[in-house]
Protein backbone atom coordinates (compact mmCIF):
# COMPACT_ATOMS: atom_id res chain seq x y z
CA UNK A 1 0.00 0.00 0.00
CA UNK A 2 2.99 2.46 0.40
CA UNK A 3 4.06 1.49 -2.92
CA UNK A 4 1.17 2.94 -4.01
CA UNK A 5 0.95 6.09 -2.53
CA UNK A 6 4.65 6.94 -3.32
CA UNK A 7 3.78 5.85 -6.90
CA UNK A 8 0.54 8.29 -7.05
CA UNK A 9 2.47 11.21 -4.94
CA UNK A 10 5.21 10.71 -8.06
CA UNK A 11 3.10 11.18 -10.67
CA UNK A 12 1.52 14.39 -8.99
CA UNK A 13 4.85 16.02 -8.61
CA UNK A 14 5.95 15.47 -12.11
CA UNK A 15 2.82 16.89 -12.94
CA UNK A 16 2.83 20.01 -10.40
CA UNK A 17 6.31 20.44 -12.09
CA UNK A 18 5.10 19.81 -15.73
CA UNK A 19 2.14 22.57 -15.22
CA UNK A 20 4.68 24.97 -13.87
CA UNK A 21 6.89 24.51 -16.23
CA UNK A 22 4.66 24.88 -19.08
CA UNK A 23 3.57 28.17 -17.50
CA UNK A 24 6.45 29.45 -16.74
CA UNK A 25 7.25 29.64 -20.35
CA UNK A 26 4.03 30.80 -21.31
CA UNK A 27 4.15 33.73 -19.09
CA UNK A 28 8.19 34.42 -20.08
CA UNK A 29 7.07 34.27 -23.81
CA UNK A 30 4.68 36.71 -23.39
CA UNK A 31 6.49 39.33 -21.91
CA UNK A 32 9.38 38.66 -24.44
CA UNK A 33 6.21 39.94 -26.87
CA UNK A 34 4.99 42.83 -24.71
CA UNK A 35 8.98 43.73 -24.58
CA UNK A 36 9.38 43.64 -28.12
CA UNK A 37 6.08 45.55 -29.07
CA UNK A 38 7.33 48.18 -26.53
CA UNK A 39 10.30 48.45 -28.30
CA UNK A 40 8.49 49.02 -31.44
CA UNK A 41 6.52 51.81 -29.91
CA UNK A 42 9.63 53.44 -28.93
CA UNK A 43 11.08 53.35 -32.01
CA UNK A 44 8.22 54.79 -34.26
CA UNK A 45 7.88 57.33 -31.51
CA UNK A 46 11.32 58.21 -32.08
CA UNK A 47 11.48 58.15 -35.84
CA UNK A 48 7.70 60.04 -35.82
CA UNK A 49 9.02 63.23 -34.19
CA UNK A 50 12.40 63.48 -35.14
CA UNK A 51 13.42 66.24 -37.55
CA UNK A 52 13.55 67.02 -40.61
CA UNK A 53 9.75 66.86 -40.86
CA UNK A 54 8.09 66.05 -44.06
CA UNK A 55 4.60 66.83 -43.72
CA UNK A 56 3.97 67.02 -47.68
CA UNK A 57 5.64 63.53 -47.91
CA UNK A 58 3.66 62.23 -45.23
CA UNK A 59 0.34 63.44 -46.16
CA UNK A 60 0.99 62.04 -50.03
CA UNK A 61 2.50 58.62 -48.64
CA UNK A 62 -1.58 58.54 -46.59
CA UNK A 63 -2.82 59.29 -49.56
CA UNK A 64 -1.42 56.75 -51.76
CA UNK A 65 -2.21 53.96 -49.25
CA UNK A 66 -5.42 55.15 -48.77
CA UNK A 67 -7.14 55.31 -52.28
CA UNK A 68 -3.90 53.69 -54.57
CA UNK A 69 -4.20 50.66 -52.83
CA UNK A 70 -8.20 50.38 -53.09
CA UNK A 71 -7.38 47.85 -56.11
CA UNK A 72 -5.01 45.53 -53.93
CA UNK A 73 -7.98 45.15 -51.79
CA UNK A 74 -10.76 44.48 -53.83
Amino acid sequence: MNDVITLSSSKVTRSVVWLITTLGRVVLAFIADIKGFLHFVQEVLRWTFRRPFRVQLLFQQMEFIGNQSLNILM
